[in-house]
């Protein structure tokens, strides 16, 4: 009740909910998990298929998107890929942290968040993994197509706030695709006025979250829901329920 709408993983909804004893409602979708896998260049794979069971891996979180590569790695793999008990060793570094650590050849494999990896990835030392494959690129495969999600920040209200305020929901979905739009028709602009908020430095690494973003934009298009996203993200939570996750 401190907040109307608040902002978290499409995936952290059920528990969120389950917790606080209070139904919600999502009513909006914004970026999409951006997290992939890499290793270092001269490392002997390339698909996270081939990592070695029992290798070291970094990962910044132990849910979130964790969760959504458990999916992936029993889907794709049949490898068991969670905090404890599973395939991999797998190592809590800072999200700032895990791509080093596949540069230095300390763990097999990390996971990593390209906008908080840029020297390491413009170094050419690490590589994404099957060809540059995201989470959202595995996951539309395995719940059979391109969708926008999984989602790192959803917009929610509970139930009876929502119920109660249609008129502010209009409002405040109309003012954040608005935004989206601007980012779809400045994108070049905003990331050269606000380098910060993308992790960028110099004009090299500017360069290349232009690139990056141009191939692999984790922003929507669309705020609002649609059946087919509906559709496919009830897939998902099916698969994590499956898999234990």
């Amino acid at each position: 009740g401190h907040a109307d709408i608040g902002s978290v993983g499409s995936f952290e909804v059920p528990l969120l909910v389950k917790e606080s004893g209070r139904p919600a409602v999502v009513f909006g979708k914004y970026n999409m998990t951006r997290a992939v896998m890499a290793a270092a260049t001269d490392a002997p794979y390339d698909s996270i298929c081939d990592i070695p069971a029992g290798s070291d891996i970094a990962i910044y979180d132990t849910v979130g998107p964790a969760l959504l590569w458990g999916v992936i790695f029993e889907q794709e793999c049949g490898m068991d890929y969670r905090a404890t008990g599973g395939d991999f060793n797998l190592t809590l570094a800072d999200i700032t942290n895990t791509a080093q650590l596949a540069l230095d050849n300390e763990v097999a494999a990390a996971q990593i968040l390209p906008d908080f990896s840029i020297p390491q990835l413009l170094s050419g030392d690490i590589k994404i993994l099957d060809g540059g494959k995201t989470a959202p690129g595995w996951i539309g495969e395995i719940v059979g197509g391109a969708y926008e999600g999984p989602m790192t920040n959803i917009f929610l209200a509970r139930e009876e706030w929502y119920d109660e305020h249609l008129e502010e929901v209009e409002f405040f979905s109309a003012m954040w695709q608005r935004g989206l739009d601007e980012w779809q028709q400045k994108k070049y602009e905003i990331i050269e006025s606000y380098p910060q908020h993308f992790a960028a430095e110099t004009d090299e690494q500017i360069q290349f979250i232009k690139d990056y973003l141009d191939a692999n934009d984790w922003f929507v298009k669309d705020f609002y829901l649609t059946e087919d996203w509906i559709e496919k993200e009830t897939k998902v939570f099916d698969l994590m329920r499956e898999s234990g996750f």
